[in-house]
């Protein structure tokens, strides 16, 4: 599901709701609403979603594929 996928990737960066809230310029209350499954993103926050956490879109979004976008699909920090 949606949000256990979205809890996974932003624990494997090691960090917390407050700190993926800020890196998608959104309050830490709406991440815990994606992540409880109480609210869903868009799907443009949800493409801007999966860049920040460094995944797929497609797993992100359907759990298939492969869960890390290629090293060089990813965008320069």
């Amino acid at each position: 599901m949606l949000e256990s996928r979205t809890r996974q990737a932003r624990e494997r960066l090691g960090w917390s709701q407050a700190d993926l809230a800020r890196r998608m310029y959104v309050a830490q209350p709406t991440v815990s609403g994606w992540e409880s499954g109480k609210k869903a993103p868009r799907v443009k926050i949800m493409a801007r979603l999966a860049q920040v956490l460094e995944v797929s879109f497609e797993w992100l979004s359907t759990g298939r594929g492969e869960m890390l976008m290629p090293a060089g699909a990813l965008p320069a920090r």
